[in-house]
Protein backbone atom coordinates (compact mmCIF):
# COMPACT_ATOMS: atom_id res chain seq x y z
CA UNK A 1 0.00 0.00 0.00
CA UNK A 2 1.17 3.38 -1.13
CA UNK A 3 0.74 7.19 -0.50
CA UNK A 4 -0.24 8.38 -4.29
CA UNK A 5 -0.24 12.34 -4.46
CA UNK A 6 -2.74 14.26 -6.99
CA UNK A 7 -0.44 16.97 -8.31
CA UNK A 8 -3.89 18.32 -9.48
CA UNK A 9 -5.05 19.17 -6.26
CA UNK A 10 -1.81 19.33 -4.34
CA UNK A 11 -1.35 23.52 -4.12
CA UNK A 12 1.50 23.26 -2.22
CA UNK A 13 0.16 24.70 0.99
CA UNK A 14 0.73 27.94 -0.29
CA UNK A 15 3.18 29.90 1.49
CA UNK A 16 3.60 28.35 4.40
CA UNK A 17 7.21 27.35 5.03
CA UNK A 18 6.54 23.73 5.48
CA UNK A 19 3.93 21.42 3.93
CA UNK A 20 1.62 19.75 6.24
CA UNK A 21 2.70 16.76 5.01
CA UNK A 22 6.32 18.18 5.34
CA UNK A 23 5.35 18.89 9.13
CA UNK A 24 3.71 15.63 10.07
CA UNK A 25 5.93 13.02 8.27
CA UNK A 26 7.87 10.90 10.45
CA UNK A 27 10.34 9.87 8.54
CA UNK A 28 10.70 13.66 6.74
CA UNK A 29 10.48 11.88 3.30
CA UNK A 30 8.24 14.68 1.89
CA UNK A 31 9.51 17.86 0.01
CA UNK A 32 8.07 20.66 -2.53
CA UNK A 33 9.11 21.04 -5.99
CA UNK A 34 7.83 23.61 -8.59
CA UNK A 35 5.13 24.53 -5.43
CA UNK A 36 3.97 20.83 -5.03
CA UNK A 37 4.48 17.92 -2.56
CA UNK A 38 6.58 15.36 -4.00
CA UNK A 39 7.45 11.92 -1.65
CA UNK A 40 11.36 10.73 -1.78
CA UNK A 41 12.48 7.55 -0.81
CA UNK A 42 9.09 5.76 -0.80
CA UNK A 43 9.91 2.49 0.56
CA UNK A 44 11.13 4.26 3.69
CA UNK A 45 7.60 5.26 4.06
CA UNK A 46 6.39 4.00 8.07
CA UNK A 47 2.85 3.68 6.59
CA UNK A 48 0.92 6.00 9.62
CA UNK A 49 -0.90 7.70 6.65
CA UNK A 50 -0.72 10.86 8.92
CA UNK A 51 -0.04 12.78 5.73
CA UNK A 52 -3.31 11.67 4.05
CA UNK A 53 -5.23 12.68 7.24
CA UNK A 54 -3.49 15.91 7.42
CA UNK A 55 -3.63 17.00 3.64
CA UNK A 56 -6.09 20.20 3.56
CA UNK A 57 -6.75 20.04 -0.02
CA UNK A 58 -7.40 16.21 0.22
CA UNK A 59 -4.69 15.52 -2.90
CA UNK A 60 -3.07 12.80 -0.83
CA UNK A 61 -4.43 8.87 -1.15
CA UNK A 62 -3.58 5.27 0.11
CA UNK A 63 -3.09 3.35 -3.27
CA UNK A 64 -4.48 -0.21 -2.82
CA UNK A 65 -3.18 -2.83 -5.10
CA UNK A 66 -6.51 -3.24 -6.60
CA UNK A 67 -9.80 -0.90 -7.41
CA UNK A 68 -13.16 -0.39 -5.70
CA UNK A 69 -15.00 -0.72 -9.40
CA UNK A 70 -18.49 0.38 -7.70
CA UNK A 71 -19.69 2.15 -5.08
CA UNK A 72 -21.56 -1.10 -3.72
CA UNK A 73 -18.35 -2.76 -2.96
CA UNK A 74 -17.14 -3.28 0.45
CA UNK A 75 -13.70 -3.26 1.74
CA UNK A 76 -12.59 -4.45 5.30
CA UNK A 77 -9.33 -5.05 6.47
CA UNK A 78 -8.04 -7.83 9.43
CA UNK A 79 -4.84 -7.02 10.87
CA UNK A 80 -2.79 -9.56 11.73
CA UNK A 81 0.73 -9.23 13.72
CA UNK A 82 3.10 -9.07 10.36
CA UNK A 83 0.31 -8.26 7.57
CA UNK A 84 -2.59 -6.58 6.83
CA UNK A 85 -5.42 -9.15 5.25
CA UNK A 86 -7.75 -6.65 2.58
CA UNK A 87 -11.01 -7.98 1.15
CA UNK A 88 -13.16 -6.44 -1.43
CA UNK A 89 -17.36 -7.67 -1.07
CA UNK A 90 -19.93 -6.90 -3.16
CA UNK A 91 -23.30 -6.33 -2.40
CA UNK A 92 -24.38 -9.74 -1.88
CA UNK A 93 -21.34 -10.08 0.35
CA UNK A 94 -19.69 -12.50 -2.41
CA UNK A 95 -15.81 -11.90 -2.13
CA UNK A 96 -14.37 -10.08 -5.24
CA UNK A 97 -11.28 -9.96 -4.70
CA UNK A 98 -8.15 -9.49 -1.39
CA UNK A 99 -4.88 -8.74 -1.00
CA UNK A 100 -2.44 -9.00 1.87
CA UNK A 101 0.47 -6.93 2.22
CA UNK A 102 3.00 -5.80 5.57
CA UNK A 103 1.02 -3.65 8.42
CA UNK A 104 4.21 -1.59 7.98
CA UNK A 105 7.19 -1.42 5.42
CA UNK A 106 9.60 -0.67 7.85
CA UNK A 107 9.85 -1.54 12.03
CA UNK A 108 7.26 0.48 14.04
CA UNK A 109 10.56 1.56 16.27
CA UNK A 110 13.05 1.79 14.00
CA UNK A 111 13.31 2.55 9.87
CA UNK A 112 15.11 0.47 7.96
CA UNK A 113 18.02 2.40 7.02
CA UNK A 114 21.63 2.93 7.94
CA UNK A 115 21.53 5.89 10.76
CA UNK A 116 23.71 9.16 8.86
CA UNK A 117 24.76 12.58 10.88
CA UNK A 118 21.97 14.21 10.26
CA UNK A 119 19.15 11.72 10.91
CA UNK A 120 17.40 12.56 14.33
CA UNK A 121 16.90 8.86 14.68
CA UNK A 122 20.51 8.97 16.74
CA UNK A 123 20.54 7.76 20.36
CA UNK A 124 19.95 10.08 23.83
CA UNK A 125 19.29 13.22 22.21
CA UNK A 126 19.76 15.73 24.22
CA UNK A 127 17.66 19.51 24.96
CA UNK A 128 19.02 21.69 24.34
CA UNK A 129 20.22 20.11 21.05
CA UNK A 130 23.53 22.28 20.09
CA UNK A 131 23.54 21.59 16.71
CA UNK A 132 19.71 22.32 16.23
CA UNK A 133 20.23 25.50 13.93
CA UNK A 134 22.12 23.33 11.15
CA UNK A 135 19.46 21.15 11.32
CA UNK A 136 15.31 21.52 10.61
CA UNK A 137 14.43 18.04 11.65
CA UNK A 138 16.68 18.55 14.78
CA UNK A 139 14.85 21.85 15.17
CA UNK A 140 11.33 20.00 15.48
CA UNK A 141 13.10 17.63 17.47
CA UNK A 142 13.80 19.85 20.41
CA UNK A 143 9.92 21.91 20.20
CA UNK A 144 11.15 25.01 17.66
CA UNK A 145 9.43 25.97 14.83
CA UNK A 146 10.07 28.79 12.31
CA UNK A 147 7.69 31.25 12.26
CA UNK A 148 6.25 33.11 9.54
CA UNK A 149 8.50 36.59 9.86
CA UNK A 150 12.30 35.53 8.53
CA UNK A 151 14.15 35.41 11.54
CA UNK A 152 11.76 34.37 14.21
CA UNK A 153 11.56 30.67 16.20
CA UNK A 154 8.83 29.55 18.46
CA UNK A 155 9.88 27.41 21.54
CA UNK A 156 7.09 24.87 23.01
CA UNK A 157 8.26 23.17 26.16
CA UNK A 158 6.19 20.34 27.43
CA UNK A 159 4.29 20.75 31.12
CA UNK A 160 3.85 16.85 32.22
CA UNK A 161 0.01 17.11 33.69
CA UNK A 162 0.29 20.85 33.31
CA UNK A 163 1.48 20.91 36.94
CA UNK A 164 3.69 24.24 37.39
CA UNK A 165 4.19 25.80 40.93
CA UNK A 166 5.18 28.91 41.85
CA UNK A 167 9.02 28.94 41.17
CA UNK A 168 8.70 27.26 37.92
CA UNK A 169 6.43 29.91 37.12
CA UNK A 170 8.54 32.21 37.86
CA UNK A 171 11.22 31.14 36.14
CA UNK A 172 9.25 30.71 33.44
CA UNK A 173 8.47 34.61 33.32
CA UNK A 174 12.34 35.26 33.83
CA UNK A 175 13.34 33.96 31.08
CA UNK A 176 10.18 35.49 28.98
CA UNK A 177 11.77 38.79 30.04
CA UNK A 178 15.20 38.67 29.18
CA UNK A 179 14.64 36.44 25.51
CA UNK A 180 11.26 37.25 24.61
CA UNK A 181 10.80 40.85 25.65
CA UNK A 182 6.97 42.40 25.31
CA UNK A 183 5.74 39.21 24.26
CA UNK A 184 3.55 37.03 26.51
CA UNK A 185 3.75 33.69 26.84
CA UNK A 186 0.89 30.91 25.23
CA UNK A 187 -0.52 27.93 26.87
CA UNK A 188 -1.33 25.45 25.05
CA UNK A 189 -4.75 23.01 24.94
CA UNK A 190 -1.96 20.06 25.45
CA UNK A 191 -0.83 21.96 28.53
CA UNK A 192 2.40 22.88 27.00
CA UNK A 193 3.74 27.01 27.28
CA UNK A 194 5.20 28.73 24.18
CA UNK A 195 7.64 31.40 23.65
CA UNK A 196 6.98 33.61 20.49
CA UNK A 197 9.49 36.07 17.94
CA UNK A 198 12.90 34.25 19.82
CA UNK A 199 15.35 35.79 17.39
CA UNK A 200 18.11 33.10 15.73
CA UNK A 201 21.31 34.35 18.46
CA UNK A 202 18.41 34.27 21.15
CA UNK A 203 17.70 30.61 20.88
CA UNK A 204 20.67 28.88 22.33
CA UNK A 205 20.63 30.83 25.03
CA UNK A 206 16.68 30.42 25.75
CA UNK A 207 16.93 26.90 25.19
CA UNK A 208 19.84 26.10 27.71
CA UNK A 209 18.26 28.28 30.56
CA UNK A 210 14.86 26.32 30.52
CA UNK A 211 17.16 22.92 30.68
CA UNK A 212 19.18 24.45 33.49
CA UNK A 213 15.85 25.35 35.27
CA UNK A 214 14.33 21.35 34.33
CA UNK A 215 11.99 21.99 31.46
CA UNK A 216 12.48 20.39 28.17
CA UNK A 217 11.14 21.09 24.54
CA UNK A 218 12.13 17.26 23.53
CA UNK A 219 9.53 15.71 21.75
CA UNK A 220 7.38 18.66 21.93
CA UNK A 221 6.82 19.34 18.15
CA UNK A 222 6.22 17.08 15.30
CA UNK A 223 4.24 13.97 15.24
CA UNK A 224 5.23 12.59 18.52
CA UNK A 225 3.28 12.07 21.94
CA UNK A 226 3.70 15.59 22.72
CA UNK A 227 2.62 14.97 26.35
CA UNK A 228 0.41 13.89 28.85
CA UNK A 229 -2.15 15.90 30.21
CA UNK A 230 -4.39 16.39 33.12
CA UNK A 231 -7.38 18.50 34.62
CA UNK A 232 -6.72 21.15 36.13
CA UNK A 233 -8.57 20.20 39.11
CA UNK A 234 -6.73 17.32 40.15
CA UNK A 235 -5.91 16.03 43.19
CA UNK A 236 -7.71 19.35 44.66
CA UNK A 237 -10.89 17.46 45.77
CA UNK A 238 -10.34 15.40 48.94
CA UNK A 239 -13.09 13.03 47.42
CA UNK A 240 -11.71 12.75 43.85
CA UNK A 241 -8.53 10.56 42.82
CA UNK A 242 -5.27 11.71 41.87
CA UNK A 243 -4.27 10.97 38.62
CA UNK A 244 -0.32 12.26 38.95
CA UNK A 245 1.19 9.26 39.10
CA UNK A 246 -0.75 7.06 36.81
CA UNK A 247 -0.01 10.03 34.34
CA UNK A 248 3.65 9.89 34.79
CA UNK A 249 3.70 6.19 34.44
CA UNK A 250 1.58 6.88 30.94
CA UNK A 251 4.54 8.86 30.40
CA UNK A 252 7.47 6.90 30.68
CA UNK A 253 5.56 3.53 29.54
CA UNK A 254 4.57 5.88 25.87
CA UNK A 255 7.30 8.34 25.52
CA UNK A 256 10.53 6.84 23.67
CA UNK A 257 13.76 7.63 25.43
CA UNK A 258 15.80 5.60 22.69
CA UNK A 259 15.61 8.31 19.88
CA UNK A 260 13.31 7.46 17.93
CA UNK A 261 9.94 10.10 17.75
Amino acid sequence: MTVRIDVKLCKGCGKRREGFCEEICPGDLFYRENGKACLREPAECWDCFACVKACPKEALCIELPFQISEARHRLSARIKPDHILWKMHDAQGSLINQCSIPNRTTHEDAPDRPKTDGDILRPQPAFPCPSARADSRLLKLSGVYAQRQKGLWMQRIKIQGGALDALAWQRLADCARRHTPGTPLLLTTRQCIEFHNITTERLPGLQQELATAGFTGLGACGDTLRNITLCPGNGLCPDSVDFSAAADAVRRTLEAFDGVY
